[in-house]
């Protein structure tokens, strides 16, 4: 019996600490024929900005098509055509701004964005901005899984 009331517990705390906002956020561009994605702060500092109207972060680890490699990013502002725009596969997806906050202190924004790619003549592309789960919640939900396995098998 104390073992199932742990078992639900841990499970509990799995679900609230898979809902809690993580320190990090995917950004992934989906295409009509490609993936690039990548992970950064939810808050970050930039390496450069051109106030009012984007941040520029340098050699951050990319994944294009499951390719490896360091790439520059920039972040727009909706008064400088929104989106973001990937420097080493020339991806850009203009249109809604995907953080708040100016472009010296930016705080992305969950959820998943519909923007034009090449510079708005292209077509549709789909920029998503998820948490990436911080390895303390990780190791909840491995608890919580490994606690419900007990209680199953000890009914057997």
């Amino acid at each position: 019996m104390l073992l199932r009331v742990l078992a639900i517990v841990a499970a509990g705390a799995a679900l609230f600490a898979s809902a809690a906002h993580a320190d990090i956020v995917k950004i992934t561009f989906t295409g009509p024929s490609d993936t690039t994605s990548v992970e950064l702060a939810s808050n970050p500092t930039p390496d450069a900005v051109a106030a009012g109207l984007n941040f520029t972060m340098f050699s951050l680890p990319t994944i294009h098509d499951g390719t490896a490699l360091l790439s520059d990013w920039a972040f727009y502002t909706a008064s400088d055509g929104g989106g973001a725009f990937e420097y080493a596969n020339n991806v850009y997806a203009g249109g809604p701004a995907i953080f708040t906050g100016t472009t010296s202190d930016p705080t992305f924004v969950l959820g998943t964005y519909t923007g034009l790619i090449n510079y708005g003549t292209g077509p549709y592309d789909t920029i998503s901005v998820s948490d990436v789960p911080e390895p303390a919640s990780i190791a909840v939900i491995g608890a919580a899984l490994i606690g419900l396995t007990a209680t199953r098998r000890k009914r057997a």
